[in-house]
């Protein structure tokens, strides 16, 4: 049987698609209003204010307000139309508004290299945040302090962090110890000697350097920094700030729960700003992620909950497997904690998973501004 000969036909090209985009307009409008939900707002916002424009949020619906005052309205057409963003134009300014101001965000990239990261640092890119990634040791020597306004801390686990030593047996047993100059996390320095080797860790060989990253983190924070930390990392940021919460799923074996990869339903503050732009019902990715117990609020720290698990088990699962899903009852997926002057962010599974969940972006996306009241 021959191969089939190429497809007869007339045809066209097609450069790309003809989106539609809704526009309200007025006459003589005090500015511009892009809803809460559209996805690619983040762009607008962030080309906005690197052009050092004032863009601002409506409390109640997180909302963005733009005054023509500070964008040009047909500059501000053009950009919609770029981005294919729904704006609606109004006669005067909203009652209440919070300014936002770009960061400068931290991503840290351990030497022990990590699929997380990439996905996180190619996600923010595409959406023109301004960020650099940070090694271990800039974290160690308090060189990020000066430089960056929120680190934001990718899916790695606690030992990696700390020392860039896996504490799951399983990944101990292939990890391959590094070159001296790349072992050692954010917490000490030591030798290729103190590196596992054939799953069994050697006698610890003197630290080399006693600077400590966790902290130089913490009193960068109670300064007035960020830590956003996703998925696994949030287990060392709620140890090294003695944070009044614990993962509920930590050493839990599978025959008491498993969640490999699956879609589960949560309940979203949106009145929150972390929670601007999402729904009240809204759907994560869940693979072998923490989910938090909040304890009785400590004076230490103001804590608000921003995402929870539904209160009955029932409720949770949408797609995929879950084993063991009551542990999940009304259990917290995301919570924001005031420590000294600054926040620490806990995003309890991968908001911005390989660049997929467009909808949870926003969690992510919200924590990196400054909102000022």
């Amino acid at each position: 049987m021959s191969p089939p000969g190429p497809l007869a036909g007339t045809f066209e090209p097609i450069a790309g698609a003809d989106w539609p985009r809704q526009a309200v307009v007025v006459d003589d409008p005090a500015g511009t209003i892009i809803p809460a939900g559209a996805d690619t707002l983040y762009t607008a916002v962030n080309r906005l204010l690197a052009d050092g424009r004032t863009v601002a949020r409506v409390p109640e619906t997180g909302d963005i307000f733009i005054a023509h005052t500070q964008v040009d309205r047909a500059a501000l057409a053009a950009l919609a139309d770029e981005l294919t963003l729904p704006t609606v134009e109004v006669a005067e300014a909203p009652k209440s508004t919070r300014a936002i101001r770009a960061q400068r965000i931290g991503l840290f990239k351990p030497w022990v290299a990590s699929m997380d990261e990439g996905w996180t640092r190619w996600v923010l890119e595409q959406y023109d945040f301004p960020m650099v990634n940070l090694s271990n040791e800039q974290i160690r020597s308090g060189e990020f302090t000066g430089s960056v306004d929120v680190l934001l801390f990718p899916d790695v686990e606690s030992g990696i962090i700390s020392k860039v030593v896996p504490e799951d047996n399983d990944y101990r047993g292939r990890f391959v110890p590094l070159p001296p100059e790349y072992s050692g996390g954010i917490d000490e320095w030591k030798s290729d000697e103190d590196q596992p080797e054939n799953g069994k860790k050697t006698k610890a060989a003197p630290v080399a350097k006693p600077t400590k990253g966790g902290e130089r983190i913490k009193k960068w924070v109670e300064g007035g920094g960020t830590v956003v930390a996703l998925d696994s990392s949030a287990d060392y940021f709620i140890d090294l700030f003695e944070l009044p919460v614990t993962n509920v799923l930590a050493d839990l074996k599978p025959d008491a729960f498993l969640c490999p990869g699956s879609t589960l339903r949560v309940e979203v503050d949106t009145t929150h700003p972390l929670g601007w732009g999402m729904r009240a019902e809204e759907a994560i990715y869940f693979a072998d992620s923490p989910a938090f117990k909040t304890s009785v609020p400590d004076p230490r720290f103001d804590r608000e909950v921003v995402v929870r698990y539904p209160e009955h088990v029932r409720d949770i699962l949408l797609s995929g497997y879950l084993e063991g899903g009551e542990i999940l009852e009304r259990r917290a997926a995301v919570v924001e904690y005031r420590v000294g002057e600054g926040r620490v962010v806990l995003i309890g599974f991968r908001s911005q998973h390989r660049g997929q969940p467009l909808r949870t972006f926003k969690l992510l996306f919200n924590a990196l501004y400054e909102v000022v009241d």
